[in-house]
């Protein structure tokens, strides 16, 4: 029995370690500005309320969302009735996904 218990809590210990890189990583926050006025979105850094990116050519935006692994941003295009999906890396849109109405 104290056996299991052992090998239980060294996994547990292991397993926390071994986590605990990703846990610390430095992470990137941003705040996502839409503009439903123009064709353009504002990345803000909270830590220093600075504009520190802009994303453009996405007409009439206003719904947003982010991948959990910042990857990817979605935006909703009222002009063209689409889902724009743009790269995280490049800040471009990569797809356009129809939606209706």
């Amino acid at each position: 029995m104290e056996t299991v218990v052992s090998k239980r809590f060294l996994f547990l210990v292991v397993s926390a370690v071994l986590a605990l890189p990703s846990l610390t990583a430095a992470r990137t926050i941003r705040i996502v500005q839409t503009n439903a006025a123009g064709d353009n979105i504002h990345l803000v850094d909270p830590a220093t309320n600075k504009v520190v990116a802009e994303i453009t050519g996405i007409e009439v935006n206003h719904g947003a969302a982010v991948a959990p692994d910042g990857s990817r941003f979605y935006f909703s295009n009222e002009a063209d009735h689409t889902l724009d999906v743009v790269s995280g890396k490049t800040l471009r849109v990569t797809h356009k996904i129809a939606l209706s109405g």
